[in-house]
């Protein structure tokens, strides 16, 4: 604040001036500082995209232990769908029953927190689609053969054994545009109904793949 009478007004504006910055170091402090500005906002996308990264992986971990947990609190012969499928076939398939009173569906769907979004139909409406942003495959595999254990003849039904324990992979996808899954169908590859990673537009889905031996607890 200026004092409100100086003494010698001509000396007391002369050592204002020169306690002033120039232009030129005006300038140089601006592209200092605009150029620390540049770098900065350099690593705010990568930075968003590993923060976009770490919530899909918490997210998607709580989304298949859920479902996981659903497969272990099921009734085993309703979790193998035996109502529609063979049980003397060794063949991987999707069909799920979820909740148990429900019709048999391969695809779940969740929002953004985890959260289920149980749709009317198999298709979901355009109400339901907004709030979507994962969804979820599941392959059940029976009678999987294990490390050290012979694979036993599950064409009898004598051989409880074989029918005790199934192989469940879940599936999480960040797909909130609702891009039809394109499934693996070589029945003797390891991807066999799994979701193809190789086709053009699954490549363009994040994929988080869960598996769990479910076994029948009754």
């Amino acid at each position: 604040m200026l004092p409100p009478n100086p003494s010698n007004p001509r000396k007391f504006i002369a050592r204002l001036r020169q306690s002033g910055f120039s232009l030129v170091e005006v300038v140089l402090a601006v592209g200092v500082i605009s150029f620390a500005f540049v770098a900065i906002l350099g690593l705010l996308p990568a930075g968003l995209h590993q923060f976009r990264q770490a919530m899909d992986n918490s997210v998607a971990a709580q989304i298949s232990q859920r479902i996981i947990q659903d497969a272990q609190q099921s009734d085993f012969d309703i979790l193998t769908d035996v109502a529609h499928v063979d049980p003397t076939v060794q063949l991987p398939f999707t069909s799920m029953v979820y909740p148990v009173s429900g019709a048999p569906r391969s695809v779940r769907y969740f929002d953004e927190q985890g959260n289920e979004v149980v749709t009317q139909s198999s298709t979901p409406s355009q109400t339901e689609a907004a709030d979507i942003v994962y969804t979820v495959n599941t392959r059940i595999v029976p009678w999987p053969t294990l490390p050290g254990i012979q694979q036993p003849d599950t064409t009898t039904a004598a051989n409880a054994y074989g029918r005790s324990m199934v192989t469940l992979t879940v599936q999480v996808v960040y797909n909130p545009a609702l891009i039809p899954f394109k499934l693996g169908n070589n029945q003797g590859a390891s991807n066999y109904l799994l979701v193809d990673t190789t086709d053009a537009k699954m490549k363009q889905l994040s994929v988080r793949s869960f598996s769990a031996q479910i076994g029948r607890n009754d």
